[in-house]
């Protein structure tokens, strides 16, 4: 009876643990996944500052897609009212004919975008530099850049296709199982080593 309450106590001690170190992983992802600013997890608003001193374009990946959509994603302690005006707000391409500006940029609570449409006529491997320039005044202005690389759009609908269509062809796949002395097993001169057989509906 001992032993047997000892083990129980062991199971309830080790579930316990299991439990405080489950939750503990569960708070350190919570903690990391705010801090993905690519994944436009943005937790924390940047205060607005006068006059600016932020402007950072926070792209992880570089590369831009043939005739897709590009989001540009910059931080700023700017006011959302100095990308409003283009006399203050202005962005450079070194290779404008691979891209055009869909026209719209948006900030909120520090983080913004900018949206650009790769051409369906630029060529793999081509690099263009987007740089984004906000002018405070006459001698002072913030800047930041960063190169894009245009690769080829892999469609992975069509890698979804051929596992749906290898699932079906399983499913498609009846097994029969046969004992020794039945008329299958005879009519197909069948031995001990080879009693399972598989048709296609």
């Amino acid at each position: 009876m001992k032993i047997f309450q000892k083990k129980i106590a062991n199971k309830v001690r080790d579930k316990l643990k299991n439990t405080l170190k489950s939750n503990i992983i569960l708070e350190e992802e919570k903690e990391n996944s705010s801090k993905k600013i690519d994944n436009i997890k943005y937790v924390e608003p940047i205060e607005i500052e006068n006059p600016p001193t932020l402007l950072e374009i926070i792209n992880v990946k570089n590369e831009a897609y043939k005739g897709k959509r590009l989001a540009v994603k910059f931080k700023t302690n700017a006011d959302p009212k100095y990308f409003e005006n283009t006399e203050k707000f202005k962005i450079e391409i070194d290779n404008e004919n691979m891209c055009n500006y869909d026209g719209k940029t948006s900030v909120t609570n520090g983080y913004g975008t900018i949206y650009y449409t790769i051409k369906e006529d630029s060529k793999i491997g081509d690099k263009f530099t987007v740089k984004i320039i906000l002018i405070i005044d006459d001698n002072y202005k913030l800047e930041s850049s960063k190169e894009f690389i245009v690769k080829e759009w892999i469609d992975n609908t069509i890698k979804t296709k051929s596992k749906q269509q290898k699932t079906k062809y399983l499913q498609d796949i009846n097994i029969v199982i046969v004992k020794k002395g039945d008329e299958f097993w005879e009519k197909n001169d069948w031995n001990e080593k080879k009693s399972i057989k598989s048709n296609k509906n």
